[in-house]
């Protein structure tokens, strides 16, 4: 059989630093993945958004960047935060056709405030809608695991002439970054509140890891 060399790496909880970047691109990973506020805190820039959930300046977050390294570049998505949570935390508790029309809206409305952005910046390429999130954490929830919201999901999305659902490795390839983060700038964070609280940092934890780092068991 052929071996599939991955081309993207999904960091532990979306967890991203400086110090990662020249492993990454030591083992040839072409991109990656984070959350939208490690994003926020890399630009110094806060996104606000309407109660609809609808993005200021959204063509910051629904494009890819690049970051340096002395082992190659790595390009960097960044998710949307809110979309991601409707599947991890609110979908459940909805009929698989009613959540799967609401999140369509919603990319809809993305797709309108793109066609307004390229409309005044013609030399700007399409934008890159990056929904993840745990794939354990919320189909227990759903009925039947959550097929028929992916079911009705998908048959919605073949349905949306102006959506095209395309892998990161696709999107790249057709649309390089034309943005940098410069590596030192790179938030340290995951996409639990873009840190690492809910894994060190009280006494219990922290007493958890330095037993975790003794080699002498004995």
């Amino acid at each position: 059989f052929p071996v599939t060399i991955p081309q993207g790496l999904w960091p532990s909880e979306q967890s991203v630093s400086p110090a990662m970047l020249t492993p990454v691109a030591q083992q040839g990973f072409q991109w990656m993945c984070s959350d939208e506020a490690v994003l926020g805190w890399s630009l110094g820039h806060y996104f606000r958004r309407d109660g609809r959930g609808r993005l200021q300046e959204p063509h910051r977050l629904y494009q890819p960047y690049v970051l340096e390294t002395i082992h190659g570049n790595v390009s960097i998505v960044f998710r949307d935060h809110h979309l991601s949570d409707l599947i991890g935390f609110s979908y459940a508790n909805m009929s698989p056709d009613v959540a799967a029309n609401d999140l369509c809206s919603h990319l809809l409305d993305i797709h309108a405030a793109q066609t307004a952005h390229l409309a005044e910046n013609p030399q700007d390429q399409p934008w890159i809608v990056t929904i993840a999130l745990d794939g354990e954490n919320c189909w227990e929830f759903y009925p039947q695991d959550g097929n028929p919201f992916l079911h009705q999901l998908y048959r919605r999305l073949e349905q949306l002439a102006p959506i095209e659902c395309v892998t990161v490795s696709e999107f790249l390839t057709a649309y390089p970054p034309a943005e940098t983060i410069p590596p030192h700038q790179l938030h340290s964070g995951s996409w639990i509140d873009a840190n690492f609280t809910t894994w060190v940092g009280d006494p219990i934890k922290n007493r958890a890891w330095d037993l975790l780092s003794y080699r002498d068991w004995e």
